[in-house]
């Protein structure tokens, strides 16, 4: 009973990677096609957090909550309630702009809740920026994503995301899904704790707040 049991739960991992893998492949053959995202609008991703402002994002970024969104898989491994609040403000200082003042806000509320079958997040986000060139107007977005470590150092994570807003009168809503994983390998040759990620984002209806310009982020988004 328990090799029976063993078997199959190998063979639901073996059949979900094999799935992931080739929803990449479609995300990867997908980035051959033209797109013109928001000038700014791939960026968003690091006014999320002061932190990720300071750092960079990374697909392989594992700060829960807001790691998520670039890569859903992130928060499998924490084991404690997290909660994570921020703001952000956006000026012209030191531009050659006349209107040098603040031009953007960014408001975050996220939470992790691990639980036995695995790990919940959820956040929230407003985003208004004016700032040259980064026009993007009015935006709103919730995450919802489920994360789980298949193996000790294999984590698979699903998110769906509902976004609203736009610029310039425009007013779009987009609901998309996301998809990623992550491989804890550890110490390899001269690497120290090494690990490797990848996720598909933006899987579905897309968000397009600028008037002419494709979604944001772009439909299908491949990131490692």
């Amino acid at each position: 009973m328990n090799k029976a049991s063993n078997f199959s739960v190998r063979s639901a991992r073996g059949a979900l990677a094999a799935l992931v893998a080739a929803l990449f492949l479609v995300g990867l053959t997908s980035q051959a096609q033209a797109y013109d995202p928001p000038t700014g609008g791939q960026d968003s991703y690091q006014l999320l957090s002061p932190y990720y402002l300071g750092r960079g994002f990374s697909v392989t970024s594992m700060e829960s909550p807001f790691a998520d969104a670039m890569n859903p898989s992130a928060s499998a491994l924490n084991q404690r309630i997290t909660l994570d609040a921020s703001y952000i403000g956006l000026s012209a200082f030191g531009s050659s702009s006349e209107d040098r003042g603040w031009q953007g806000h960014a408001v975050n509320l996220g939470a992790t809740f691990p639980t036995r079958v695995g790990v919940f997040t959820g956040s929230m986000r407003y985003l208004g920026s004016e700032v040259d060139p980064m026009f993007l107007g009015n935006s709103f977005g919730t995450k919802f994503s489920f994360s789980k470590d298949l193996y000790d150092n294999f984590l698979v994570g699903a998110g769906l995301n509902l976004d609203m807003g736009g610029y310039d009168g425009e007013f779009d809503v987009g609901v998309t899904t996301d998809l990623g994983v992550m491989h804890l390998v550890g110490d390899f040759g001269p690497l120290r704790e090494f690990r490797w990620g990848a996720s598909l984002l933006g899987l579905g209806l897309p968000y397009k707040p600028v008037d002419g310009r494709t979604a944001m982020p772009a439909v299908l988004t491949l990131a490692v």
